[in-house]
Order: C-alpha cells, then structure tokens, then sequence
C-alpha cells in the first residue's frame, strides 16, 4: 500500500477489525494520532497527513505527540478490545500493524520512520498475542 489510497484502504480495514465494539469515529481518530506519531519520525509528512484523513494540517502535530506512545505500546482501543472481545483484538492488531505500514507514504519517510512503523507494529501484535504473520 502507499500515498494517501494505501492509507483510506488500511483505515477502512482497522474501522471493519473494530467491529461493533467502539465507535467508528474513536477508531479514526486513534488511527489519525497513530500514523501521525509514526510518520512524524521523517519530513514533510504533516500535508500528505491531512489530505489522507481529511484533517487540518495544523493538528498534526498535537496528534503526532499523542501518538507517538502507541511506538512501544498499544493503543487504548487495542487494550480495551483486549478486555472486552479478544479474537477481535487480534484482528484489530492485525489492521494496525498494516496502518503502520502505510504510514510510512506519508511525506519522506527515512530509516527511522520504518523503524518507527516496524515497532508500532510489533508492539500491538505483541499486545494482542498475534502472530506477525496471518
């Protein structure tokens, strides 16, 4: 996946891995700061940011700062699928481990914006007890 279709599509399919369990505008907004805080390890990021999610680019910033925990930890929706409904959290790990991905499209991403996604990644499939590999 890359540029901003790469992106709608791995939103997409974090919004359908969330099911009925949170609402639907929680799961963009998480997934809004969690590319934010992946991408904004490289440059010129913030406009591709808000063209894709259809965001102001002047929030990119404050959602990159909210975002940037989820590198080495879950993210709440993650962790309250992980109480609530466990199977869906391994789908949802799953989806942010691809959001992860196609976060590295936006702007200039450099060897630590892909290390950034690789570690995101990894740590919600760690969370959720997920293999890396579906």
């Amino acid at each position: 996946m890359t540029g901003p279709a790469g992106l709608a599509g791995a939103l997409s399919a974090l919004v359908e891995a969330a099911g009925a369990g949170p609402p639907e505008a929680g799961v963009v907004e998480e997934a809004a700061a969690f590319t934010a805080g992946i991408a904004a390890t490289g440059g010129g990021w913030q406009e591709d940011w808000a063209r894709a999610l259809d965001r102001a680019p002047g929030g990119a910033e404050a959602a990159a700062s909210m975002g940037r925990s989820w590198v080495s930890g879950p993210t709440p929706i993650l962790a309250g699928l992980l109480r609530s409904d466990p199977a869906a959290a391994v789908a949802y790990a799953h989806a942010l481990a691809e959001l992860a991905s196609a976060a590295c499209s936006l702007g200039h991403p450099d060897l630590p914006t892909i290390n950034a996604a690789g570690f995101a990644a990894a740590a919600q499939l760690r969370a959720a007890g997920a293999s890396p590999v579906r």
